[in-house]
């Protein structure tokens, strides 16, 4: 499993490289927008299940996560197998 999250406030670098004595700068437009986070269930063979949750995730969306697209995708992987 593998969790991430996305927003506008983290696409620029925070550190910067400049000359001795003197201080980097960094002027860019800031942009407040939504938050969205992606949680996925991977394998040797790919992903398994995916979804995007806007906002936060949080254990109840996780545990919701792994008993509705995971647990369905091993049982269908279990019965095809047998």
């Amino acid at each position: 499993m593998d969790e991430t999250s996305k927003n506008e406030h983290v696409y620029a670098r925070r550190y910067g490289r400049a000359m001795s004595g003197s201080h980097t700068l960094l002027r860019d437009v800031f942009v407040q927008g939504d938050r969205y986070s992606l949680v996925a269930a991977i394998t040797t063979g790919g992903y398994i299940a995916t979804t995007v949750i806007p906002g936060s995730l949080d254990s109840f969306d996780f545990y919701a996560f792994i008993a509705e697209e995971v647990s369905s995708f091993l049982f269908l992987l279990i019965t095809h197998l047998l």
